[in-house]
């Protein structure tokens, strides 16, 4: 029964709202005085939580008292008032728009019941409460919603009754003033009825008075139609004499009429020229005046004009002797003319002569200049190239300096401009014997103070105080190009990737930022691990060059744990844009010659190793998505050495046999073409966008581990040379990586039949030519010094202003050196390749096959990672 209760309040307020609803929406009028419908549902509302505030009492005290809402009176008056709200509900919903409609429940007495039924459950609410000491806090009204609710409906029923009071005193102001001008009116109204009522009895005399008069007019009436008929004809006649001079009256005022505006012309016409006579007689003073000052004018115009007379005779007489004087000239001129012509024409004659031979001058100087430009573009690339690899192009300089020379002698006679090439040249054989005798210094020094070790020397910073496993690892974290890669704290060194990169333009950097943000927690606050392509060989297997690293018969069991068979190791030396860190994401630069075909379509998904120098960072799982190239102002942003790495990688790989526009290509004939239609946006670099999506911790602590080990155990295998790997058919259980020890004399021997004037000891001597560095397919050739040990002191280059200290990291991470004791003998390393005893018949693994066709020779010139 409670429940029905509650339940039919709600109901009740749900039907109210809605009858409310559908008069606002409809615009319903009501035919006599009403409520407004939200005080109504507000009330309707507030007996709703009343009665469940009764019904939860009557539950918890039920013997208290006999309860309002328990009275039948109280479920006969709930059940007439919801039956009057469904009634007026069925009639609003079949009313129209603007409609005029008897609604009950918004009359009067309706909410007047309602309100006395709300008061009685309210007091008994109360009376109970306070008997029986109940918690307040369980009753819905007494919370502080509902009351702060209640005191709104009140604030509102109380606006509503306001603005109601302020209409009805409106209204009564309007009801005095009405009844006060009634009272006026209906005195009036009296005043008028009794005046009225005296002109009736007047009206009365004069009707009885009338009616005699009348007999006397109907005997009168007949003599007087008589006369009637007569005076119609000639009120007839009348009638058209009246036509006609009606007419002729309306001429008659047409004429006055023209003859008044005519006559109100002719007086203003009359004004005008009375004002205009008497302005004319002031001109006419003003003109007496002037005309005076005129004659006086003239007559001194009169004497000037005989004055220029007598002077215009003179000059008409000098100019006639002036005329015979331009006669005599103008014969002597013309005599003159014609000898000029006589010897412009032999001039002509002459020039044409001349010019002939100027056009074979300018085809000489032309051919010269394209000679001059040519050994300027060879000798600023032989600048360069011996700025970079300075003992690999002492052969190249050398040949350069013998074209150089020929040339010259081929051109002393008449070029001077080729000179300076020679000079450029001079200088650069210079610089380069000096730099060769510093770079002998530098080894002279570096063998003395090298430590005799057993095992391979760390690339690390100076050790710090913890010896334990991790700082081991930790230790091979600091070599690098510039002190700004690298920071140091309590925890070791970490690697600042950004600080080998450059800004990234900011419509990609925008494109970057709306990714979503990969967070990356290492453990213990650590520094990311640092990688070499050596230890991720060793690790998961593949190549330790190439941009893209495929390693599939090689991979480790750490790769085929986690189902890897590519993964990326872009370097922000030629790779700017990519990711700074773990979690991060960026750009690379990989498509040219048959790259293109990479990362394609809706991208593929790598893991993502990022370096700088020759050490790298594990930087997560990566979506690889190729996207719109690199506009003409984007790549002026990059690096200038980076733009020439890359027009250099351009030419040789878009220069082949598998180039799309051959005839574009034809055009081109070296790398500074290249460069130059980059910088003017005639070719545009393409761009492959890496978006991180996680970092898997188990994993990264599995490539932490893995590269712990490599560094610390002595005896480890050597990272396999995928892509100069040999294997000897009768060999094919060895190991795909070897490495040999060939004594010193077997090399001096080699030296000797390759160069025989070139002792073992000069700097040429370590440095292969370029012949020999394209034919060593394989692998490359190493030296390893062993010395015994001095005390490690710095070791300072003249001239340079450089210092190195003992063992230095950078020079150990360029030529990959390994210290051994062996008795004072120098021995030569030759790690992956072919055995210096297989057959030279032996035929390549599947997997070098592979790679070489596929993503190996594809992608290593895009990052030139070849050491």
């Amino acid at each position: 029964m409670e429940d029905f209760l509650v339940d039919q309040a709600r109901y009740f307020a749900s039907i109210l709202a809605a009858n409310a609803q559908h008069i606002e929406e409809k615009r319903v009028a009501t035919e006599h005085y009403s409520v407004h419908p939200m005080s109504v549902m507000n009330h309707a509302e507030i007996l709703q939580v009343a009665v469940g505030d009764s019904v939860t009492l009557q539950k918890e005290y039920p013997h208290a008292r006999n309860y309002v809402v328990s009275k039948t009176e109280f479920s006969l008056l709930q059940n007439q008032l919801l039956g009057l709200a469904l009634q007026d509900r069925a009639r609003l919903q079949d009313t129209g728009t603007n409609s005029v409609l008897e609604v009950q429940s918004i009359r009067p007495q309706f909410i007047l019941q309602v309100a006395e039924t709300l008061d009685l459950i309210v007091r008994d609410i109360a009376q109970v409460a306070t008997e029986s000491n109940t918690d307040i806090s369980k009753l819905e009204m007494c919370k502080p919603w509902e009351v702060a609710k209640l005191v709104m409906r009140l604030r509102h029923l109380l606006e509503y009754h306001i603005r109601h009071l302020e209409a009805l005193t409106r209204s009564k102001l309007d009801a005095d003033n009405l009844a006060a001008q009634l009272q006026k009116e209906n005195e009036s109204v009296v005043a008028q009825h009794t005046a009225a009522q005296t002109r009736v009895a007047e009206l009365e005399g004069k009707l009885v008075t009338l009616e005699q008069e009348l007999a006397q007019v109907k005997t009168a009436m007949d003599a007087a139609e008589a006369r009637v008929d007569m005076i119609t004809k000639e009120s007839e006649l009348l009638q058209s004499t009246h036509a006609q001079c009606a007419s002729k009256l309306q001429e008659r005022d047409s004429d006055i009429a023209q003859l008044k505006e005519a006559h109100k012309k002719l007086i203003q016409s009359y004004e005008a020229q009375a004002q205009a006579a008497n302005g004319s007689e002031a001109k006419v003073a003003v003109k007496t005046e002037e005309l005076e000052h005129i004659h006086v004018e003239r007559d001194k115009l009169v004497g000037d004009l005989a004055e220029l007379q007598a002077s215009y005779e003179h000059f008409r007489l000098q100019r006639a002797e002036e005329m015979e004087q331009l006669v005599k000239e103008k014969t002597q001129l013309h005599e003159a003319l014609q000898k000029r012509v006589d010897e412009t024409n032999a001039m002509e004659a002459h020039s044409t002569r001349l010019k002939g031979t100027i056009s074979q001058l300018e085809a000489d100087v032309r051919a010269a200049e394209t000679q001059l430009t040519n050994s300027e573009i060879q000798c600023d690339t032989w600048k360069s190239m011996v700025e970079d690899l300075l003992p690999r192009h002492t052969a190249e300089l050398d040949a350069a300096h013998a074209i150089a020379i020929q040339e010259r002698e081929m051109r002393e006679a008449g070029d001077a401009l080729l000179q300076n090439a020679a000079r450029k040249i001079e200088d650069l054989e210079r610089k380069q014997r000096e730099q060769n005798d510093e770079i002998i210094k530098l080894r002279e020094a570096v063998a003395q103070n090298n430590i005799v070790k057993s095992q391979r020397l760390p690339i690390s910073p100076p050790p710090s105080v913890d010896k334990t496993g991790s700082s081991l690892v930790r230790k091979r974290k600091a070599a690098g190009k510039t002190a700004a890669s690298w920071s140091q704290d309590d925890k070791g060194f970490a690697l600042n990737l950004a600080a080998h990169g450059s800004p990234i333009p900011p419509e990609r950097a925008a494109v970057l930022a709306s990714l979503p943000t990969v967070v990356v927690n290492l453990p213990d606050g650590e520094s990311p691990e640092i990688f070499t392509r050596q230890s991720l060989s060793n690790i998961l297997g593949g190549s330790v060059q190439g941009l893209v690293v495929r390693c599939t018969n090689s991979a480790t069991d750490l790769a085929r744990r986690y189902d890897i068979t590519e993964f990326l190791c872009p370097n922000m030396d030629h790779n700017a844009w990519s990711p700074p860190g773990p979690g991060q994401h960026g750009y690379m630069q990989v498509g040219l010659g048959r790259d293109r075909k990479l990362f394609n379509g809706e991208g593929e998904y790598r893991h993502v190793f990022v370096g700088g120098g020759k050490f790298f960072l594990y930087c997560g799982w990566y979506h690889v998505l190729r996207v719109d190239p690199l506009t003409k102002e984007e790549w002026g942003v990059l690096p200038p050495k980076v733009k020439t790495t890359y027009s250099e990688t351009t030419f040789n790989k878009e220069n082949t046999r598998e180039c799309t526009n051959k005839e574009l290509w034809r055009t081109i004939k070296n790398t500074q073409q290249v460069l130059a239609m980059y910088n003017q946006g005639e070719l545009r670099a393409p761009l492959v966008r890496l978006q991180c999506l996680k970092f898997d911790m188990d994993f990264y602590q599995e490539l932490v581990d893995a590269n712990g080990r490599y560094f610390t155990n002595k005896q480890r295998p050597a990272p396999p040379n995928v892509a100069k790997r040999r294997k000897v058919a009768d060999e094919a259980n060895e190991d795909d990586d070897k490495e040999e020890d060939i004594p010193m004399a077997l090399v001096d021997d080699k030296v000797d039949e390759d160069n025989p004037s070139v002792p073992l000891g000069s700097p040429s001597a370590v440095v292969p030519s370029e012949e020999a560095l394209a034919s060593g397919s394989s692998g490359s050739v190493l030296m390893d010094t062993s010395v015994p040990a001095a005390p490690p002191t710095p070791v300072s280059m003249a001239g340079a202003g450089i210092v190195l200290p003992p063992s230095s990291p950078s020079r150990q991470a360029r030529y990959d050196a390994r210290q051994q004791t062996s008795g004072g003998l120098i021995k030569l390393r030759i790690p992956g390749g072919r055995s210096p005893h297989s057959k030279p018949g032996s035929k390549d693994s599947d997997e070098e096959r592979e790679v070489e066709d596929g993503l190996s020779s594809e992608s290593d010139d895009d990052d030139l990672y070849a050491d």
